[in-house]
């Protein structure tokens, strides 16, 4: 049984998505609006993502 999450920040894969769309060049508010998540979630995401290196 799959898992239905209720945001699509929850979703798995949304983090990788987020930072491969900045490294080919696209905006944080295109990256936003694309995926349905919210400016201060793609924000975060990029943040956090050279913390986790």
């Amino acid at each position: 049984m799959a898992l239905q999450f209720t945001y699509t920040a929850s979703q798995p894969g949304t983090h990788q998505k987020i930072i491969d769309m900045a490294m080919n060049g696209v905006g944080c508010r295109a990256s936003a609006r694309i995926m349905g998540v919210g400016l201060n979630t793609v924000l975060r995401h990029l943040k956090n993502s050279g913390r986790s290196r």
